[in-house]
């Protein structure tokens, strides 16, 4: 028990020689320097910049009628139209040239209505007294039926090519929204 005692003084007083021997002296550390600047009141602009895309009240889609080439655009972007006011022009030149040949076509197919409907006018007189075969009869009457059908297909035809031909001005019109 002694030898466990000397020990513990020993350890003891060594602790003691070491912790009081190396005092260090704390450092304060300097005052920080600060910028001080002095306030003045006075109005400043805030101005702000963002990204966006504004739309209109109503955005229409214009889509033609007839493909071609528009000539004039009537209006400008944004403006206000009024009902009937033309917006566009196309070229109606490929739809005048479909006009002209209907138109032809038409004055080709009453001729031909024209003459059949004379062979008719012809030839029934000539049938009920026997002159001629009831077979030639019919086939005049088939003729001319055929000439009146071909007029009602190119006066459709030109009825169809004069619309189309309207669908080169492109007008504003009432529209649901």
């Amino acid at each position: 028990m002694k030898n466990g005692f000397i020990t513990c003084l020993v350890l003891i007083v060594a602790v003691g020689f070491t912790s009081c021997k190396g005092k260090k002296e704390v450092q304060v550390a300097a005052p920080m320097s600060v910028p001080v600047v002095q306030v003045m009141q006075q109005n400043v602009a805030l101005e702000s910049e963002y990204t966006g895309q504004t739309y209109g009240e109503s955005d229409v889609e214009i889509r033609t009628r007839v493909e071609g080439w528009v000539l004039s655009m009537n209006f400008k972007e944004g403006s206000m139209v009024r009902k009937g006011q033309l917006l566009y022009t196309i070229d109606p030149l490929p739809y005048q040239n479909a006009v002209d040949q209907a138109s032809a076509a038409l004055a080709e197919a009453r001729s031909t209505m024209i003459k059949t409907k004379n062979d008719l006018d012809r030839i029934d007189p000539l049938a009920r007294i026997g002159a001629v075969s009831q077979r030639e009869l019919v086939a005049a009457q088939a003729s001319y039926d055929a000439g009146k059908s071909m007029v009602e297909s190119c006066e459709a035809s030109l009825r169809n090519a004069r619309i189309e031909l309207g669908y080169c001005s492109v007008q504003k019109f009432r529209f649901r929204v």
